[in-house]
């Protein structure tokens, strides 16, 4: 038997033999320290994750390099500054459109006014 390979319930396996299955299982443990050690501008640290539109539901750490999150990663993230999110969630940008004004001052923060809606508005 070669000094590469292995015995694993009664087969022979080979690193020469199976060179993309040595080189899938070497990428699959290298990404995650490369994607590590890069340094973000703002790094979010173990926020609660929550996106609906890719169903996401999970503890993770969030880089964001200018105004872009450039990734998203169970590994711990470095920044420039970082942010313990840890019992807060994360989340895609929720619009709370509840208000109190009730005249057409405030209405103008709401929606836009057209004749229609200003008409209406008056009545």
């Amino acid at each position: 038997m070669s000094p590469y390979a292995f015995e694993l319930s009664s087969r022979h396996f080979s690193l020469a033999r199976k060179p993309i299955a040595f080189l899938l299982t070497f990428l699959f443990w290298l990404v995650p320290s490369l994607l590590a050690a890069q340094t973000y501008d703002v790094v979010l640290h173990r926020g609660h994750l929550m996106d609906p539109e890719s169903g996401l539901d999970a503890i993770r750490d969030v880089g964001i390099t200018g105004s872009r999150i450039t990734a998203i990663s169970t590994a711990r993230l470095q920044g420039r500054v970082e942010v313990d999110a840890a019992g807060l969630v994360v989340a895609p940008g929720f619009i709370d459109l509840h208000q109190h004004g009730q005249d057409l001052e405030n209405y103008r923060y709401k929606a836009p006014v057209t004749r229609d809606n200003q008409r209406n508005r008056k009545q």
